[in-house]
């Protein structure tokens, strides 16, 4: 499995894709993609991998960058998105086989200026 706080994939996306190419990772989690509907999942390098994303809706905030999770778990597993609905904190929950055992997924952002109470979780 591999996690990290990409600060924008929307710079980054010729690293971010030869870095993975060579790597061998079962499930990818990322964090604060930037990313948007302007930018589709075949731009990203992940053929091998389903895709699940949860861009951050910056109109609706009055934002104009930042935010957005992203679980990419390789299409040899079976996965799928469980819904749950929260608006406080940017979060994905994926459901995924691997090996014979079922997992379930979290990848989560809280952004800085959130009010969001850890205690509540």
């Amino acid at each position: 499995m591999y996690y990290q706080n990409v600060n924008s994939m929307r710079g980054k996306l010729n690293q971010f894709v030869c870095n993975i190419q060579v790597s061998d990772y079962d499930i990818i989690m990322l964090t604060e993609t930037w990313l948007n509907g302007n930018y589709n999942d075949a731009e990203l390098g992940l053929d091998n991998y389903s895709i699940y994303r949860s861009d951050r809706e910056l109109i609706n905030q009055n934002l104009t960058r930042g935010g957005g999770v992203l679980i990419a778990v390789k299409k040899i597993f079976v996965s799928r998105q469980i819904i749950i609905n929260n608006d406080k904190v940017e979060t994905l929950f994926i459901k995924a086989t691997v090996n014979n055992k079922s997992l379930i997924l979290n990848c989560a952002y809280i952004p800085p200026a959130s009010n969001y109470d850890l205690g509540s979780v």
